[in-house]
């Protein structure tokens, strides 16, 4: 089971949700699932540089 990056919430894969991807300061790729739109808002905000 994925669960959202920012609260936690279980996600049920066989539907669509939002992701952001991102690069480290290595280059290496993350993927990050979020519940709902207001989730992945959320966490943009929190990291945002």
């Amino acid at each position: 089971m994925t669960h959202c990056h920012c609260c936690g919430s279980a996600i049920d894969t066989s539907d669509w949700y939002p992701i952001v991807t991102a690069k480290d300061e290595r280059g290496n790729v993350a993927l990050y699932a979020f519940c709902d739109k207001q989730c992945r808002e959320t966490w943009r905000a929190q990291t945002a540089d």
